[in-house]
């Protein structure tokens, strides 16, 4: 019994710290607390961003990152933010908010259309996000009123400028909350070399490909082998993919072997959502097995970091980046690549042809002769 008034005697004071010091505006430790992404009234440059403590105890900001999912803002944190301390970013040089040092100096734009940030901590776990990337949910671009958040919501300060340094100011609020992330489609496991005549332990590699026409920050993504003994790579944060770019992963970086005979991967993003998928049969020495629009394929020339080098039917060499549309619903356990094979093959066969034929001069001359037998009553 004193046991359990002991503990209930702790979770009463850990709900009354929650409610003073404000930490139920997130659950993180440390939270995007105020952007100003529309800059200030001398210099549409003059951006910033706000980051807050909402504990009370200081915190090592050593090895934390702030990024744009598009690539266009990656910033290295250091030092250390105080307890319910607030920490300042700005843009360029110190000059955003000249009265305050600022803790770090970043480049990049924020769009005043709107922008997805993440922070992560030292050991890349995703802290705080802002995903309004259609459109920011406040702040004032013409007044340069800035864009706080207050218990959950985000607020448009009281004032052009906002409160850097300071306490947010209980501007206007705005009924809008942070949807839930979406996974970010598009990437893919594009070609796989599980046999080189080389030595496997150094030279097998798996090539992943951003079908997109806009950069993805894929740090947290897993790559999986599910062949044999399962083994589990993490992509390291601030690792990005260009828009139509590759990143070629060697088993001496993912550990994951590539076995000779059947094996698979799995692509899952951060949350663990499964993205993309592969497996294989059989492998050929020294050919990479390759994504094309109908089926994987192998090909005796292996294209890391390149266009997928595979002759298609017709003759053409085949170019990934004019089927990005095609590949995207596309899936491993597609059977339509290979039933249009063999239906190819089968009326390309002489006996088919001859079938055919026979069928179509049977059609003929028993019309004729109705034809005729029709004249002849008449």
């Amino acid at each position: 019994m004193k046991k359990v008034f002991t503990i209930s005697l702790m979770l009463i004071a850990t709900h009354f710290a929650i409610e003073v010091y404000g930490a139920m505006d997130n659950q993180s430790n440390v939270v995007i607390n105020e952007i100003a992404w529309m800059g200030s009234a001398a210099s549409a440059s003059d951006e910033w961003i706000e980051l807050k403590n909402t504990t009370n105890e200081s915190i090592n900001l050593s090895g934390w990152t702030l990024q744009s999912v598009d690539g266009n803002i990656n910033i290295g944190l250091a030092g250390i933010i105080g307890p319910q301390g607030l920490y300042l970013l700005e843009r360029t040089d110190n000059n955003s908010v000249p009265e305050i040092e600022a803790g770090a100096i970043y480049k990049g734009v924020l769009n005043n259309t709107g922008g997805h940030l993440q922070l992560y901590d030292s050991e890349n776990n995703s802290i705080d996000q802002v995903n309004f990337s259609s459109t920011w949910p406040a702040g004032n671009a013409a007044t340069h009123q800035t864009m706080e958040k207050i218990n959950g919501t985000w607020y448009t300060s009281q004032k052009a400028g906002g409160t850097p340094g300071k306490q947010n100011s209980f501007g206007v609020a705005v009924a809008v909350t942070a949807p839930t992330p979406k996974v970010i489609s598009g990437i893919i496991i594009n070609e796989v070399l599980p046999n080189p005549k080389t030595a496997d332990q150094t030279d097998e590699w798996i090539e992943l490909y951003n079908t997109n026409d806009v950069s993805v920050a894929i740090s947290g993504w897993k790559l999986q082998d599910t062949g044999g003994a399962s083994t589990t790579y993490t992509i390291p944060k601030n690792t990005f993919m260009a828009a139509h770019g590759y990143v070629v992963l060697k088993r001496p970086v993912t550990k994951i072997t590539l076995n000779n005979d059947v094996d698979g991967l799995r692509l899952l993003s951060p949350s663990g959502t499964v993205v993309d998928t592969m497996e294989y049969t059989k492998t050929v020495t020294d050919q990479s097995y390759n994504k094309t629009p109908l089926d994987w394929q192998w090909s005796a020339t292996p294209t890391p970091g390149k266009t997928n080098n595979i002759s298609m039917p017709d003759g053409e060499a085949y170019d990934l980046n004019n089927q990005t549309a095609a590949l995207s619903k596309i899936k491993k356990t597609d059977t339509y690549g290979s039933a249009l094979s063999k239906s190819k093959n089968a009326t390309s066969h002489p006996m088919w042809l001859f079938i055919i034929a026979l069928a179509i001069t049977l059609v003929c001359a028993t019309t004729i002769l109705l034809l005729k037998f029709k004249m002849l009553k008449k």
